[in-house]
């Protein structure tokens, strides 16, 4: 089994070489590839890359993407921000499941195959259309080939806690950079901030649940405890990232056992870190 993950994070908190090891851990020892961003892996695409970033911009939270064509404009700036690789700006939100069909175009067709999982991480801020209360909500991560994980969506999509808003609201205008830092610290042990260490913790539980999804087709679970639970609050997030008593609930922990099994460590020199069409599922929060 070999797992690559490309690192678009752009974020000196997230430490992406910790979460691959995790990873092989947890796998025995799987092969772990950490890759650059998958755009930068292809300069060649970018032109094409930029077009479909600007095609994915939701522009209105209600209103479901169909085809347009963007202002030269904002294909000009996706073409800037992606090809900066110093560039950690994010705000824009884009449609999900446009993003994830196009970055599988980047991935090489020989690996595309049942032992290849492809997780890229992002920092931009996804979302998918909910067709039943017609409009765009923020998703912590978007599942298939390639599976999608959006460091700021761990941020932006679980809830905050009611105080939290609460909060914001009674400050009106007063509402800033420095009030949001100091809320931030209030409520540290109920959310994460953007800024936060802790999110390559939480992140680790992310990518496993990519992981347990291209295996098994299923990668959440209902154990608040379990690094699987699909967390709809920020609370929940910490409960099963970060203050769990174990890793893993009895099933799960099962059928990592099985996976270990059928996935022996790799061979010396193996697991090392140099630089479709398919189902999907997204972390609803």
């Amino acid at each position: 089994m070999e797992i690559y993950i490309y690192d678009g994070s752009r974020s000196s908190k997230l430490n992406v070489p910790e979460i691959a090891q995790y990873a092989r851990e947890e796998l025995r020892k799987a092969s772990v590839e950490v890759r650059r961003d998958i755009v930068q892996r292809s300069l060649q695409k970018l032109p094409e890359a930029a077009l479909a970033f600007a095609r994915a911009k939701v522009l209105d939270p209600i209103k479901k993407i169909e085809d347009r064509d963007p202002l030269p404009g904002e294909v000009s700036y996706e073409e800037n921000r992606l090809s900066d690789t110093k560039n950690m700006t994010f705000g824009n939100i884009y449609d999900g499941f446009i993003i994830q069909e196009h970055l599988g175009s980047f991935i090489p067709k020989e690996e595309l195959t049942l032992r290849s999982i492809h997780i890229v991480l992002t920092n931009q801020l996804l979302a998918t259309f909910d067709e039943g209360d017609l409009r765009y909500h923020i998703r912590s991560g978007i599942f298939g080939i390639p599976s999608v994980i959006s460091s700021t969506g761990l941020v932006e999509g679980p809830a905050r806690p009611r105080e939290f808003y609460l909060l914001k609201q009674s400050m009106g205008p007063h509402w800033d950079g420095a009030a949001m830092a100091q809320a931030a610290e209030e409520f540290r042990d109920r959310m994460v901030d953007h800024n936060d260490p802790r999110l390559t913790e939480v992140m680790k539980g992310y990518v496993m649940q990519a992981v347990f999804y291209n295996l098994t087709g299923a990668p959440f679970c209902e154990d608040v405890n379990c690094r699987l639970f699909n967390a709809h609050w920020q609370e929940e997030m910490i409960k099963a990232q970060l203050t769990s008593p174990y890793e893993f609930c009895p099933k799960h922990e099962k059928a990592l056992q099985t996976f270990r099994t059928f996935f022996p460590s790799p061979q010396r020199g193996e697991g090392s870190q140099p630089e479709a069409d398919a189902s999907r599922a997204q972390v609803r929060e």
